[in-house]
C-alpha cells in the first residue's frame, strides 16, 4: 500500500505511514520514480529536471517509436547530473554541498539510469528500466568494471475507483507524513545484541594491537569498530561505554577516541553525558562540541540531547554555537520546529543570556555576531526583533 500525489507526470509527495521502516521506503521510492515523465508532448523530445530517487537530476525524454495505439518512450538520466544526492558517513564531519559538474572534467565512475516507457491512451502498459555503473580508474576510460541492474513493471490488469465519496477518502486514514522521493539516508534499525558483543571483541582486539607499539592493523580494527558502534542504541553504546574499562585496561581510552567519529544518534547522546560528568579534558570537549556541530539530519531526539548541554547553566561560546547549530540544521529539515518543547526551551536560555548580557554590557560585539546567526534558528525574524526591543 502506498499514497502519493501524481500531477502532470511527476510525483511530488508520498505519504508514507509514520513506522513505516526506512527500507521499505526506499524501496517504494524507487519503484515511483520510474513512473515519471514530465514531457509536455509526447511527439517533442525535450530536457527537464527531475526530483527522484537519485536526487535532482536531468532527465532526456525522446520520442522512439508508435505500435499502433502504444507510444514507446526512451527516458534517459545521467546521474553525474545530479544533485541533492550527497550521504556522508565517513570518520570525518561534513556538511550536505551540491557537486557542479562543469567544475569536474572527469570522474572515475559512470552512471545512468535508462528506461523505456510503453505508454498506451496515456496509461503505462510497461516499463523496463536499467541502471548501469561504470568504475573507469583510467583516464582514457577504456577498461574498468561495470555492474548493472534492472527493473521491469508490467500492467497486469486495472481496477477503477472513485474517490470522490467522503467516506471512501476517510476509509484511507489521516496523512500523518509527507515526503519527497529523495532517498532516506536514516540508518535502519537493527537488533544490537551480536554489534554489541561484537564491538566488546573489537575493543578488546584494540587494547591487544596497542600494546608495545601500534600494530599495522590497528587502523582496519578502529575503522571497524566505528561502523559497527553506529549500530548501537543509545542504552547498548551507554551500556558498553561504562563496560569498556572493565573489557580491557585501555578500552575507555580507544573508546573515548572512537566516539565522536561514530556520529550517531547514540553517540551524541553518549558524548553529552560524558561532557556532563566532566570525564574529559577541556580540550576534548571543545573537539566534541565542534563535532556536534556537524551533524547531519539531527532528529528531535538529538536536539533534546544536545540541549542539555545548555540547560545546565554552565557553558561557554563554543556550547552555545554547537546547540544553536544543530537546532537550526533540525529546523532546517522540519518546518514544524517552532511546535518543539526543547526548540522553545532553547530559544528562551538563549534569549535570557542574550538580556543579561546587554544590561551589563558585556561583549556586545559578540552578541550582535550572534543575533544576526541565531535569527535563522527558527526561520523568523521574531525572536531577534523581540530581543532588539527589548
Amino acid at each position: 500500500f502506498c499514497r502519493f500525489h501524481f500531477e502532470n507526470g511527476i510525483i511530488p509527495q508520498i505519504c508514507p505511514t509514520p513506522d513505516e521502516p526506512v527500507w521499505v521506503l526506499n524501496l517504494k521510492k524507487g519503484i515511483l520514480s520510474s513512473f515519471q515523465n514530465s514531457m509536455d508532448r509526447f511527439d517533442v523530445d525535450q530536457f527537464s529536471t527531475e526530483r527522484d530517487i537519485n536526487g535532482d537530476c536531468i532527465s532526456g525524454y525522446f520520442f522512439k517509436q508508435v505500435n499502433n495505439t502504444e507510444i514507446i518512450i526512451d527516458k534517459i538520466k545521467e546521474l553525474a547530473s545530479c544533485t541533492n544526492r550527497y550521504h556522508f558517513y565517513s570518520l570525518i564531519p561534513t556538511t550536505p554541498y551540491i557537486f557542479q559538474k562543469r567544475y569536474h572534467k572527469w570522474t572515475p565512475l559512470n552512471s545512468a539510469v535508462v528506461c523505456q516507457q510503453h505508454i498506451d491512451h496515456n496509461i503505462y502498459e510497461k516499463i523496463v528500466c536499467r541502471e548501469m555503473h561504470a568504475y573507469q580508474p583510467f583516464y582514457n576510460q577504456t577498461n574498468g568494471a561495470i555492474t548493472t541492474s534492472e527493473q521491469e513493471i508490467i500492467l497486469i490488469s486495472q481496477n477503477r475507483s472513485s474517490y470522490s465519496d467522503k467516506h471512501e477518502i476517510n476509509s484511507l486514514g489521516l496523512i500523518e507524513q509527507r515526503d519527497s522521493l529523495l532517498f532516506d539516508h536514516r540508518r535502519p534499525k537493527y537488533p544490537t545484541h551480536d554489534d554489541l558483543y561484537e564491538c566488546e571483541q573489537l575493543l578488546t582486539s584494540l587494547c591487544f594491537l596497542a600494546v608495545g607499539s601500534i600494530k599495522p592493523q590497528f587502523p582496519d580494527v578502529l575503522n571497524r569498530f566505528i561502523h559497527i558502534a553506529r549500530h548501537l542504541t543509545t542504552p547498548a553504546l551507554a551500556n558498553l561505554y561504562k563496560k569498556s574499562d572493565i573489557i580491557c585496561p585501555t578500552g575507555k581510552k580507544y573508546f573515548l577516541e572512537a566516539l565522536p567519529y561514530i556520529r550517531s544518534r547514540a553517540s551524541t547522546s553518549v558524548m553529552t553525558d560524558v561532557i556532563l560528568s566532566k570525564e574529559i579534558s577541556s580540550s576534548t570537549m571543545q573537539e566534541w562540541l565542534l563535532v556536534m556541530s556537524f551533524i547531519p539530519r539531527p532528529d528531535a531526539e538529538t536536539v533534546d540531547s544536545v540541549s542539555q548541554l545548555l540547560f545546565t547553566g554552565d557553558f561557554d561560546a563554543q556550547t552555545m554555537l554547537a546547540v544553536s547549530t544543530v537546532l537550526h540544521s533540525f529546523c532546517e529539515n522540519n518546518n514544524n520546529c517552532q511546535e518543539s518543547s526543547t526548540a522553545i526551551k532553547i530559544i528562551n536560555t538563549l534569549e535570557n543570556m542574550f538580556n543579561s548580557t546587554c544590561i551589563n554590557n558585556q561583549n556586545i560585539d559578540r552578541v550582535n555576531t550572534k543575533l544576526v546567526n541565531l535569527s535563522k534558528v527558527l526561520k523568523s525574524q521574531f525572536f531577534l526583533e523581540k530581543i532588539i526591543l527589548t
